[in-house]
């Protein structure tokens, strides 16, 4: 990995006629640059998810991930749901940023314990374009 965050470094150096780059913005080109090499799997995603998210929300939520590009995201509770409801643009876009711009869609989000919908079998998550 030391090669290729060298090897990203330089190649930004000569575009940028010797001005400095960040070590967060050289580490999420690495990160990305790592993950575009790899085979779209949800562990892939997960990871993905936790660089995005940051370790304290990651941590505060189960995801889970299917092939048409939808995430559904398990908050612990209600008041994480809505952190994560609140940070799910900033996230999306990171997530875009390292998987690719049509790897996550929608991201639908919902507190553990949440009622379910009647008649309905399965978790209610939350629209995001409502």
């Amino acid at each position: 990995m030391f090669h290729t965050l060298a090897h990203l470094r330089t190649e930004h150096l000569s575009t940028t006629h010797g001005s400095m780059e960040s070590l967060d913005i050289t580490a999420t080109r690495a990160v990305r640059h790592l993950l575009a090499n790899q085979p779209t799997t949800s562990a892939k995603v997960n990871f993905a998810w936790t660089v995005a998210a940051g370790a304290q929300l990651a941590r505060a939520a189960t995801i889970t991930w299917i092939d048409d590009g939808t995430l559904y995201v398990l908050a612990r509770d209600e008041a994480w749901r809505r952190e994560i409801s609140r940070a799910r643009t900033v996230i999306t876009d990171r997530l875009s940023h390292l998987l690719g711009p049509d790897v996550v869609r929608p991201t639908r989000v919902r507190a553990a314990g949440a009622a379910r919908r009647a008649g309905s079998s399965g978790p209610v998550y939350e629209d995001p374009h409502a």
